[in-house]
């Protein structure tokens, strides 16, 4: 698939009411939205995670990043080792929504300011501005086909 603009993916998670089922899963779209919000804080800097990978596995990891093959299914996130749900930090749909987009905004601020950053991503290592967007336009792909917003067939 194109590479989108993370602010058109932006636009396409709005278009979620609240009350859709995952094709798999067990997020709501409240808690997809505060999902996404996370990993672009990740890569802007306001949240800090150490690298679960040894720096060999780095390249085929970075392979697998530039590669069409898709996100697994039902993958778990190394912040939640309980496969839990996290307990929501935002009142309604719209203030997830609010704060995704606050935080795509700052994701691009601050690469502007630190163009050299490299934040951590747990699973990738260490990644720069252009493999962050890799890295998020994936990622919500992903998400966005979990929801049935978009078909990768």
């Amino acid at each position: 698939m194109e590479e989108k603009d993370l602010f058109d993916w932006f636009r396409l998670f709005c278009k979620l009411a609240g009350t859709e089922k995952p094709l798999w899963g067990i997020m709501t779209p409240h808690h997809l939205l505060e999902h996404l919000s996370a990993s672009v804080r990740m890569s802007n800097g306001g949240i800090y995670l150490q690298q679960a990978i040894s720096d060999e596995q780095i390249p085929a990891r970075l392979a697998f990043l530039y590669s069409q093959e898709p996100f697994p299914r039902n993958l778990r996130n190394v912040a939640l080792p309980t496969g839990e749900l996290r307990p929501l930090k935002t009142a309604t749909l719209s203030e997830a929504r609010e704060l995704l987009e606050k935080m795509l905004l700052r994701f691009e601020s601050h690469f502007a300011e630190h163009p050299l950053d490299q934040p951590i991503h747990p699973l990738f290592g260490p990644l720069n501005f252009q493999q962050w967007k890799r890295f998020h336009h994936r990622h919500m792909e992903h998400h966005a086909t979990q929801f049935g917003l978009i078909s990768t067939h």
